[in-house]
């Protein structure tokens, strides 16, 4: 079974992709630092996010939490990497850029401000393309 990093809304998933990824490329994370590293590429993400996220990883067994000085910090299990590196690590760059264009707009949008819907949507329609471009690659 592959794991969907996907799920629920496109923000939600959007952390918790980032989650996964910084788990994969940093072997582990800690919530306060996660959000900070989030807040500066313009992502707002509560902290009940970024801890639900990490602590259904726990339960699944992806992570084992450990307590450093009065830290938390969840380290990747072997399980978490051999579950989230089946699909995450495959997602091309262009991609993942986008999808992180994307999160990074969304807290910020006006929805009744016509250059931010257009904007969005232009992000939007570029991940689209780029996503057909993928497609009809790997046929």
């Amino acid at each position: 079974m592959c794991y969907n990093p996907f799920g629920g809304d496109l923000m939600h998933g959007i952390i918790k992709a980032m989650l996964i990824k910084t788990l994969l490329e940093e072997h582990k994370v800690i919530g306060y630092r996660f959000k900070l590293m989030l807040k500066k590429n313009n992502i707002e993400a509560s902290n009940g996010a970024i801890f639900y996220n990490l602590k259904k990883f726990e339960e699944q067994g992806y992570v084992k939490g450990t307590i450093e000085g009065k830290t938390k910090v969840y380290v990747l299990t072997d399980l978490g990497k051999k579950e989230f590196s089946k699909n995450l690590l495959l997602i091309p760059k262009n991609i993942e850029i986008t999808m992180q264009e994307l999160g990074s707009q969304m807290p910020f949008i006006d929805w009744y401000n016509h250059h931010d819907v257009i904007k969005f949507s232009q992000t939007i329609e570029k991940l689209n393309i780029l996503l057909k471009k993928h497609v009809e690659d790997i046929k």
